[in-house]
């Protein structure tokens, strides 16, 4: 399964180029604009990583993966691995970015950084989530065309909520001030694993 982790990281790596364009981007954004972007290099990741899907089918490696022990299971653990590392790195990266630019523009607010990164990464391994079982049963041009559905309407649905001034019951305003991060971590967590399982069921049976 190692194998399978690190072809997906060089293939990743080979496209360093729009990575660090898109790094250059986020920078001189974020200096020119006020606006939050934390999102726009794991964005830039996600759709890198689902181009791996492109070059698979391009190449015949899921016909080639199959022949090995375990091979379509194989695929689908490194293929969910090495995206849940790359996003984690890439929002990582993203993160120590804006800690700079922050504190070169303003005073910096530690406390929001982590919130919204912390719900970057939430959000997009929700994306991700419900994204690959689509990407193993219908391939990578109609998953890309998934996958922006899905990102519209995840960040329509944050901005729409943030801009409203919900008034929750106390009680559960009180339970999410407590607990609210590990339930939605806990429930990111258990999307993720459902995905794997669903694209592993779909993988297993599809007709390569």
């Amino acid at each position: 399964m190692l194998g399978f982790i690190k072809k997906d990281l060089l293939l990743v790596k080979n496209n360093y180029k729009t990575i660090l364009i898109s790094v250059i981007i986020f920078i001189l954004f974020s200096f020119s604009n006020n606006t939050d972007i934390s999102f726009f290099l794991p964005f830039m990741m996600l759709v890198i990583i689902i181009s791996t899907f492109s070059y698979d089918d391009y190449n015949k490696w899921t016909i080639y993966s199959a022949t090995f022990p375990n091979g379509r299971k194989n695929y689908i653990k490194g293929k969910y691995i090495a995206t849940i590392i790359l996003i984690i790195g890439i929002t990582l990266i993203n993160f120590i970015l804006s800690f700079l630019l922050f504190s070169i523009k303003h005073s910096i607010d530690l406390e929001n950084i982590i919130i919204s990164y912390l719900g970057c990464i939430i959000a997009i391994l929700s994306i991700i989530s419900i994204l690959f079982p689509f990407l193993f049963k219908y391939g990578s041009e109609k998953g890309r065309i998934v996958m922006f559905i899905l990102s519209i309407l995840v960040f329509t649905f944050i901005g729409i909520i943030s801009k409203f001034n919900l008034k929750l019951p106390s009680n559960l305003l009180s339970f999410f001030k407590d607990f609210g991060i590990y339930f939605i971590c806990s429930l990111v967590v258990i999307m993720l694993i459902s995905s794997y399982f669903l694209s592993k069921k779909i993988f297993l049976k599809k007709e390569l």
